[in-house]
């Protein structure tokens, strides 16, 4: 590895994996407890700038090694992915009932409510067991040696003195350009309010260029910050339309089971009773 490698671990990557990895680390502990739906968000959160930083700097830990790590932090989110949703949904229920006076209406988001805290309840077994796994993995240690081992602190000085020098590999710069490409393909879908799939690649784009350039931050100057306010912001809008889309489909789905007396509800359950408030609660997200 150059000089120049050198010091973009030691200035760039160094400090954001352990910053993330750090974050990871204590996010968990508070998962088991459930206390706080915080601690499954910024486990999330971590999961997401922790991948994004083992694509941007993979030639420059070992593509084995980086891929190898990838791979265990990609298995946790995926079990916590799933748990955030149900938390966001479950707090724009709650949310909705605040402003709420009509019985007929509020019985039905009652139902509901109650339908996503069973299912949350569920995860929470998966989430814990997904924290004991990982734990339980080698990278924990791994990725504390690889900071040590490149910490600035241990450079020399005749390194420290090309801080201003600091640039992207190739490979990374081929890698901002690929993911710009693919969001710019991507939201050609914005052309049809409907394109419900599109608009989740879109934003799955608009999230992987987004964390790619933070990764990147200290070696792109000042510039990044704009692209970056952007790209949250279009994140933000991206992120809304897809959780009013899903939330929507459900609340469709279990509306047809009801009319088609397909509904494996518990038998006390009255199904007419919270239909009317099942409709208010779709229609309600359609409208934002």
């Amino acid at each position: 590895m150059g000089q120049r490698s050198r010091l973009l671990v030691a200035q760039v990557a160094v400090p954001y994996v352990r910053r993330h990895f750090r974050r990871l680390l204590r996010a968990l502990e508070g998962v088991p407890s459930a206390k706080d739906p915080e601690s499954v968000h910024q486990t999330r959160v971590a999961c997401r700038r922790l991948r994004a930083a083992l694509s941007v700097f993979r030639d420059l830990i070992g593509p084995k090694k980086a891929d190898r790590w990838r791979k265990a932090v990609r298995d946790l989110a995926v079990v916590f992915g799933p748990a955030r949703d149900l938390d966001v949904e479950i707090a724009s229920t709650l949310s909705q009932m605040l402003r709420i006076e009509d019985q007929t209406v509020l019985h039905g988001l009652a139902f509901w409510l109650s339908h996503l805290e069973e299912q949350r309840f569920q995860m929470q077994r998966q989430l814990i067991r997904a924290v004991r796994v990982f734990r339980k993995q080698p990278l924990v240690k791994q990725i504390n040696r690889w900071i040590k081992a490149h910490d600035r602190g241990r450079m020399s000085s005749d390194l420290t003195q090309l801080h201003s020098k600091i640039s992207l590999t190739k490979v990374q710069q081929e890698l901002l350009s690929g993911r710009l490409a693919e969001l710019l393909q991507a939201s050609e879908s914005l052309a049809d309010p409907t394109d419900v799939e599109g608009h989740h690649f879109m934003r799955i784009a608009a999230k992987k260029l987004r964390y790619s350039i933070e990764a990147l931050a200290p070696a792109l100057g000042v510039i990044h910050e704009v692209a970056l306010e952007a790209l949250r912001n279009l994140q933000s809008l991206l992120g809304e339309i897809h959780d009013y889309d899903m939330w929507i489909s459900r609340i469709d789905q279990v509306l047809a089971s009801l009319s088609g007396n397909s509904f494996d509800g518990p038998s006390w359950l009255n199904p007419v009773r919270f239909t009317p408030g099942l409709v208010y609660l779709r229609d309600q997200y359609r409208e934002l």
